[in-house]
């Protein structure tokens, strides 16, 4: 500010030369200039230029100007300055307030952060603890499915073969050609065939499944045996995935 009323000062007397070049204009701005010796630089031009200028110079050719100056800087440059500083200073207001605000948010939160904190520290591990044991009933419950996958393929192959021999066993027309006793069949023949077809060797006593001995009622015996309790294990692995399941949920 005082740089520009000492530009100010400085056009003053430039236009105070160009507009009178008499010793007289001189002399008197001189005196003027003496009246402020004890002033400093800013001051001395402020009061010259702002309130005494007017007074000081009216009398002499440069006058006009000097008032047009004066209402220049007081109509036009003064207002756009201090509207300027308080368009800044509301800014600046603002912009503390705000600053303020976040100060005080970041106090709330990092309470809150703190009481997290110390629930965190505390069960922290005894949630790791229960992530554990919830990794291994997963596995385990996992394995249950992988098995039961395994036993019901088990079982739907032995019902298969079971339906197989049911229904090829069990057809009239199949059995009504085995016991047709052929024409030069002696009967004794014929009897031991029915027996062993029916009933396998030696009565079908002790015999294997799937041997020669193992005769119809053997063959069918063995496969509806084989798909019961094929279907009992299915069943029970079924039960144990189930149960496997419900420990995963619950926790």
């Amino acid at each position: 500010m005082a740089a520009k009323f000492l530009a100010l000062a400085a056009v003053i007397l430039g236009h105070a030369s160009a507009e009178s070049s008499g010793m007289s204009q001189m002399v008197s701005i001189k005196k003027l200039l003496a009246q402020v010796d004890n002033q400093t630089p800013e001051d001395a031009v402020m009061n010259l230029v702002l309130s005494k200028a007017e007074a000081a110079f009216g009398a002499t050719p440069f006058g006009t100007s000097v008032k047009k100056i004066v209402d220049m800087i007081d109509k036009e440059m003064f207002p756009k300055v201090l509207e300027g500083h308080k368009a800044d200073q509301t800014e600046l207001n603002d912009l503390a307030a705000l600053l303020k605000k976040c100060g005080s948010t970041k106090s709330v939160m990092i309470a809150i952060a703190e009481k997290s904190k110390t629930k965190y520290l505390k069960f922290s591990p005894l949630h790791k603890t229960c992530r554990t044991g919830e990794a291994g009933l997963y596995t385990t419950k996992q394995e249950c499915y992988e098995e039961l996958s395994d036993r019901k393929k088990i079982m739907d192959l032995k019902c298969k073969i079971y339906a197989n021999i049911d229904a090829k066993l069990g057809n009239q027309n199949s059995n009504r050609q085995i016991v047709k006793k052929g024409g030069s069949e002696a009967t004794e023949t014929y009897l031991n065939r029915l027996s062993q077809t029916f009933c396998g060797s030696n009565g079908g006593c002790g015999a294997k499944c799937g041997s020669p001995q193992c005769g119809f009622r053997c063959t069918f015996q063995c496969a509806k045996i084989a798909c019961e309790k094929a279907t009992k294990t299915m069943r029970h692995g079924h039960s144990n995935a189930k149960k496997s399941k419900s420990n995963t949920t619950t926790r």
